[in-house]
């Protein structure tokens, strides 16, 4: 009856088979907490940066993928919540993981390059440290991006990044700007669960929330601005991977749930 239509579950008789393992040949890979891994240089933490070098050294030794931790997003303003498996938004990536020196408004931003140079020694000490510092790390990369959004927000409309942000906001839809609304109402309201917050933040469709958003715009576009250089700097290493003959690329491990708050 063309008045109805049903939803179709297909259940194949195998599962797919990627072409590089389908001669039965047997591969391998490397997996690593991408937070726990140090480079030279590095603010820290692994980062993006890293994974790209992690993914070069296991093509060279002729490994086929590379497993990772979950990078999806925590807490900014509560860094010691730092488990991967209890994460605040399973769709979305953590900005703790971009590297400031490839941020394309470091270079145009002065208050950015400063704050860099005049935190160095500090990141020097945090990268030496055996175990990760995210209370330090969050602060002072935030303060950095923050100096380099400030820069972005300079820039004219028809710049060839601006186009690229807009473009990526747009695909991400609704779905991505009611996260970066979220981000912005706890950036104000640090550590609160949400369901503490004032009642008119509570629901993303509340007559409130459109107040929030316009007064409030500064904080929205920086939640964007991160998630746009996160993604920009995992496609780049997801690139350098293919390109270095890392057959499989990445496997990326995704928590179970995300916390309640």
């Amino acid at each position: 009856d063309p008045r109805h239509t049903c939803r179709v579950v297909v259940a194949p008789a195998r599962c797919f088979v990627p072409s590089e393992i389908r001669d039965g040949g047997r591969r391998f890979g490397l997996a690593a907490h991408l937070y726990a891994l140090h480079r030279r240089g590095d603010q820290g933490i692994g980062d993006f940066t890293t994974l790209s070098a992690l993914a070069e050294v296991t093509a060279r030794a002729g490994g086929s993928i590379v497993g990772i931790n979950p990078l999806h997003m925590l807490f900014p303003d509560d860094r010691e919540r730092a488990s991967p498996y209890h994460p605040s938004d399973r769709r979305f990536l953590d900005p703790l993981y971009i590297d400031l020196d490839r941020v394309p408004d470091l270079e145009a931003s002065e208050a950015a390059r400063a704050l860099l140079a005049q935190n160095g020694p500090r990141f020097a000490a945090l990268s030496a440290r055996t175990s990760v510092d995210y209370t330090a790390v969050g602060h002072l990369k935030r303060a950095v991006l923050r100096a380099c959004f400030g820069r972005f927000e300079l820039r004219a409309a028809d710049e060839p990044l601006v186009a690229e942000f807009d473009r990526f906001v747009l695909s991400g839809g609704a779905t991505l700007r009611r996260f970066a609304l979220f981000e912005a109402i706890a950036a104000l309201h640090p550590r609160v669960p949400w369901h503490e917050w004032p009642r008119p933040l509570r629901e993303p469709d509340a007559p409130g929330i459109a107040d929030f958003a316009d007064a409030h715009a500064h904080l929205v576009r920086f939640a964007l601005y991160q998630q746009w250089l996160a993604d920009r700097q995992l496609a780049a290493a997801a690139r350098h991977a293919r390109e270095r003959g890392l057959a499989l690329g990445f496997f990326r491990d995704l928590a179970v749930g995300a916390a309640p708050d």
